[in-house]
């Protein structure tokens, strides 16, 4: 992508690529590049636990990344409960900020 312009509202209105663009070459960032990510969720814990929306598309991109990258939940205190339920496959974040508080997790 060159331009801001050249993305489109995805299922959620996050701006993304047309999907005829996906895997093009030199449009993707491979996953092992990433030093951050802010991940959204319906919810967290103080542990840093994360429930998403159950697709699982967070999980598999983070199992790609490169041992050194942060995983930081950003949410609101309302979404922060006392457990969160954890799969297998899930995966804790490093860091959960809210409005008013930050949480070490066990990411």
């Amino acid at each position: 992508m060159q331009d801001i312009s050249e993305l489109i509202a995805g299922t959620w209105g996050i701006l993304e690529p047309r999907q005829e663009r996906w895997g093009e070459s030199g449009t993707e960032v491979d996953p092992k590049q990433i030093d951050v990510a802010i991940v959204p969720g319906v919810a967290f814990d103080q542990q840093g636990g994360r429930l998403g929306n159950g697709a699982g598309y967070y999980d598999r991109l983070f199992v790609r990344l490169a041992a050194k990258s942060k995983l930081i939940g950003i949410c609101f205190d309302s979404q922060v409960f006392e457990k969160i339920l954890m799969q297998e496959h899930d995966v804790y974040m490093h860091t959960v900020i809210t409005e008013t508080s930050i949480y070490t997790g066990k990411g």
